[in-house]
Parts: structure tokens; sequence; C-alpha cells
């Protein structure tokens, strides 16, 4: 997260009026990973929950791009966290 702040400086430096970028592209393949988790229950990991929390609780672009990212990735591709059983 702390490179998609420094990627989104650095385009805004780019803009001819400095108007504010944000790295969509960078936050996609973000927003891909906690919503397509790899781990072996298709559950993230409780220190890239608690990571995801600092920026979701604080920071309205990052829930606003966060929905707006999400709705392109095919539900399909969404790996359900499964419930676990109880003896």
């Amino acid at each position: 997260m702390s490179l998609l702040r420094t990627e989104s400086a650095f385009l805004t430096a780019l803009h001819p009026h400095r108007q504010a970028q944000f790295a969509s592209h960078t936050f996609a393949i973000i927003v891909r990973g906690l919503l397509c988790p790899a781990a072996d229950e298709g559950v993230l990991r409780p220190e890239i929950r608690e990571e995801w929390k600092k920026y979701w609780d604080r920071y309205d672009d990052i829930r606003y791009h966060f929905l707006k990212e999400s709705a392109y990735v095919p539900p399909s591709r969404i790996r359900p966290r499964l419930a676990r059983r109880h003896s």
C-alpha cells in the first residue's frame, strides 16, 4: 500500500496541471488479491487482513476505489470464505 501512495504521487507529478492522480491499475491488482486470495482456504491471512483494515478504516478514497474496482472482478473468481464445521 505504501507503493500505491508513491506511484500516485509520481503520476500526479506527471500530470500537466498537477491534478491528483490515483494508481488505479496497481490498486486493481491489490483488490484482486484481496478478493481472490491464494491462501489454502481462500481466506486472507490475519496479518494481511489487519493491514488492510488500517487503510479501509482511515481513507475514503481507498474505500471508494475498492468498491469501484471490485465491481470488475467476476463473481466466479471470488473465492468465498469457507464456513468452518464445529464438531
